[in-house]
């Protein structure tokens, strides 16, 4: 199974949903993000799943950066 969000900010709605799928007995395959807000300690840190990002930002004093990006 892949799991796919558009945002990953602290982490705990993503980390919920893959620990309910594991559960159930789900393979999944693969977590992806479109966005990942970088900063704090996100609770997918701890996750025996790996999470891939197309974008990391930083959000500072209403500014977002892009601070990699997946190639």
């Amino acid at each position: 199974m892949l799991v796919l969000d558009d945002l990953l900010s602290t982490g705990g709605t993503l980390r919920a949903l893959t620990d309910a799928l594991d559960d159930i007995g789900a393979e999944i395959a693969d977590v992806v993000v479109v966005i990942r807000k970088v900063g704090p300690d996100s609770e997918m840190d701890e996750s025996p799943h790996g999470v891939t990002a197309l974008v990391d930002v930083e959000v500072a004093d209403g500014e977002v950066t892009v601070v990699d990006e997946y190639r």
